[in-house]
């Protein structure tokens, strides 16, 4: 869904959950000095769906093996309806 709000959304949520905000389609096109239609021109909506799982997983791994040991460290899981 481009251009639906989704960043501004994440950053306003953020900011009032005290929490960073990443956003991967950002660090995506940083990574590969492409557009993200670049990217998926070139290599196809299921290349384009690995190098966006491969930036996921590389955020994720970044948070280490402690992250998840003390309540403070670990994400805040917000309710949903």
């Amino acid at each position: 869904m481009p251009g639906c709000g989704k960043s501004t959304v994440g950053v306003l949520l953020a900011k009032s959950m005290l929490c960073d905000f990443t956003d991967t389609d950002l660090i995506m096109q940083n990574k590969y000095q492409k557009s993200l239609c670049e990217i998926i021109s070139q290599d196809g909506i299921d290349g384009f769906k690995e190098k966006e799982n491969l930036i996921l997983q590389m955020q994720i791994q970044l948070l280490g093996g402690a992250a998840n040991k003390k309540k403070r460290g670990r994400p805040r899981k917000i309710k949903t309806a």
